[in-house]
Formats: structure tokens, C-alpha cells, sequence
């Protein structure tokens, strides 16, 4: 009896067994592909930490009833619902898909926002980079031709960008006969939240309103679109978080790496340096002078090309003040443009173990 017992569950669990078993390579390639593209120490300190890490962030902010009509209260529910939804729907396909795909010529924001990006991808300088970001998202979710658009609550339509006054919520709520305004919604980077009480008199003007939010753009999510730039289909929502949390720790990594770097490219640490080349009172008069030597010196270091345009920037990066090196006027800064550029010109080191142990 208990022999066929034991046959029994062996028979039971063979199978899930063999899941497990086939469940295995997938998970080692998985994490193979992660490690080349965001590092070893990236990789293992988001496995390390990802029974603990945070949603996407997905909450509505300043959120308002100033009513008692159940009717209206009920439809703005349902109206900031929807748009929150279309918002993270939104902001995790710009992730995923940097080049927006079929949505490249939506409008003049989504056109912008790859001027930018191909600029950005040419380690140039570009201006307010976040700002088309976030035109991009609303673009995505209030413009015709859109599938990211949500539909409106029943009887009741939504306007864009309706300027009363002084202020010009992103999304009106109104009933489809009769006037007036049921509710507002403006869409606002997670880092601007609550700007809307910083408007011109919301409460005075609508009863009901709040702010959906999406993840402010920061380096990390701009190095996890860089992975992504020949992306063409939506990555899954918990890739997005896995890949995103994995570059957000990359990035950090990097970053505390690069500002260690900079010490070594200081005027201070090479003033003596730059005195054997020109004396001081001839660097004070020629800006050339201490320009052309760190210029040639950061090529020299990296084994790389780089133009004197871009030094003061890289600089940046490096947290070197590019003053410093007499770069001031007629030179443009981007931490941004540095930081891709370091990026691309990663300096040769020992190869860690690529062989990682995870708990079984």
C-alpha cells in the first residue's frame, strides 16, 4: 500500500517536476541577456531585491470631489480611471519602444520627440528632453488615430487642452447635452505632482478634478529606452519593471563609478601636468591652452575619438566642473550627452565571473 502510494506521487509530481526542469534554461538565458546588457552587479542586486521592489507607480494625485452629484461624481470616477490606465498603457510602450513605432507621426510632439531621441542617440545635446517625453504620453492617450485613447464614460465626452482664463487642464470631462464641466485631469510627471494647485484657481472653476501620473524620465529609464531602441512590440508589464528596475540599479552602479573616475580628470589633480605643457599666466590668457589638454587627455584615457564640444559635457558626467578647464562661453552642457557617451566608450576591465548562483 504504501509502495503504491509512493508510485503514485511520483507519478503526481513527475510532471511539474519536468516543468521545473524545462522552466530552467529560459530563466539562466533570461538572466544572460540581462547581465549584457546591464552588468553583472546590476543583475544580481535586482535579483537580490526584486521580491521587494515597487510598482510602476500607478496611484491618481489630487484628487478631488467638491460635489455631492452622485451622477457626475460616478462618470469623473470612471473618466480618471480610464486615463490612468491609458497613461501607464502609454508610458510603458514609450519605454519599450523609444521609436513609437506606428505612432512616429501622430502628431508635431510625437515628430519631436524622435528628433530628440535620434539626437540623443548621437550623444548630442538635447533640450527638455523630459518635457517631450511627457507631450509624447499625452499625445498618445487624447490624439485621434490613437489606440492608447480610452473611451468615455456613457454619455459624457472628453476635450483636450480647453483654456479657461489663465489655465488649460489636459482633459475636460463634459456631459454630451447640457453645459458646464464635470471634471479636469491633467497628466503630470510623477516629479510635478500637485503642480496643479500651483494653476490659476482650479477649485474656483470645476468641483471635480485630479492628476494622473506617470514615472518621471531620469537617466536609468533613458539607459533602459536605449536598450530598447530597435524595439517594435510593447514589452509585458512585469519585463518593463524587471528590465527598468535592473537599468534604474545599472545606472546607479555606473554612475557612483564615473563620478569616482572624475577625480582623476580635475584640474586640480592635473594642474602640474598642464604646467609642464603652458605656465599659468599663458593658460589665464589662451582658454585653449587647459581645453586642448583635457581634451586630448580624456582620448587618450578612453582610447577614443571625442569632439572638443563635447568635452564639458562629459566632464559633467564625470562630475568635473568643466569651468574648470576654461570651457565657458561658447560650449553647451548635457550631463546626458556625457553620460551617453561614456556609455558608448566603456573602459577596458577585467570580465567579472559571469557565472551567477541563484537559490534554488
Amino acid at each position: 500500500m504504501r509502495t503504491s502510494q509512493t508510485r503514485a506521487t511520483a507519478r503526481s509530481t513527475a510532471p511539474e517536476q519536468s516543468k521545473q526542469l524545462k522552466k530552467e534554461p529560459a530563466q539562466s538565458a533570461a538572466i544572460l541577456q540581462m547581465q549584457k546588457a546591464f552588468g553583472n552587479r546590476a543583475t544580481m542586486q535586482y535579483l537580490q531585491s526584486r521580491s521587494t521592489a515597487k510598482p510602476i507607480q500607478r496611484d491618481l494625485e489630487s484628487e478631488e470631489y467638491n460635489t455631492d452629484n452622485e451622477d457626475n461624481i460616478k462618470s469623473a470616477k470612471t473618466f480618471f480611471a480610464n486615463y490612468n490606465t491609458a497613461v501607464q498603457r502609454a508610458y510603458e510602450y514609450v519605454l519599450s519602444v523609444p521609436s513609437l513605432g506606428a505612432y512616429a507621426n501622430l502628431d508635431g510632439y510625437t515628430q519631436l520627440w524622435i528628433t530628440k531621441w535620434n539626437k540623443y542617440l548621437n550623444n548630442e545635446k538635447v533640450d527638455l528632453m523630459a518635457a517631450t517625453f511627457g507631450y509624447v504620453i499625452e499625445s498618445l492617450v487624447s490624439t485621434d488615430g490613437s489606440t492608447f485613447v480610452p473611451s468615455p464614460p456613457a454619455n459624457c465626452t472628453v476635450l483636450t487642452q480647453v483654456t479657461y482664463g489663465g489655465t488649460r487642464p489636459d482633459l475636460v470631462l463634459r456631459p454630451t447635452t447640457g453645459g458646464g464641466d464635470i471634471a479636469w485631469l491633467d497628466l503630470t510627471a510623477s516629479n510635478s505632482a500637485e503642480h496643479i494647485y500651483d494653476k490659476e484657481g482650479w477649485r474656483d472653476k470645476v468641483e471635480i478634478f485630479a492628476e494622473a501620473t506617470y514615472p518621471s524620465l531620469n537617466p536609468g529609464s533613458l539607459s533602459f529606452m536605449k536598450q530598447n531602441k530597435d524595439n517594435l512590440g510593447t514589452l509585458d508589464q512585469e519585463e518593463v519593471k524587471k528590465r527598468l528596475a535592473i537599468a534604474q540599479e545599472a545606472y546607479r552602479v555606473r554612475k557612483a563609478e564615473w563620478l569616482e573616475l572624475g577625480q582623476n580628470f580635475t584640474y586640480t589633480t592635473l594642474k602640474d601636468e598642464v604646467a609642464k605643457v603652458k605656465p599659468l599666466p599663458v593658460q589665464k590668457l589662451d582658454a585653449r591652452v587647459r581645453q586642448n589638454f583635457i581634451h586630448q587627455h580624456l582620448m587618450e584615457y578612453f582610447g577614443a575619438e571625442l569632439g572638443i564640444k563635447m568635452v564639458p559635457s562629459v566632464l559633467t558626467a564625470l562630475g568635473v566642473d568643466p569651468k574648470g578647464w576654461h570651457f565657458t562661453t561658447g560650449f553647451s552642457v548635457s550631463e546626458s550627452a556625457g553620460e551617453s557617451w561614456l556609455v558608448d566608450h566603456p573602459l577596458a576591465v577585467e570580465t567579472e565571473d559571469t557565472e551567477m548562483k541563484t537559490e534554488e
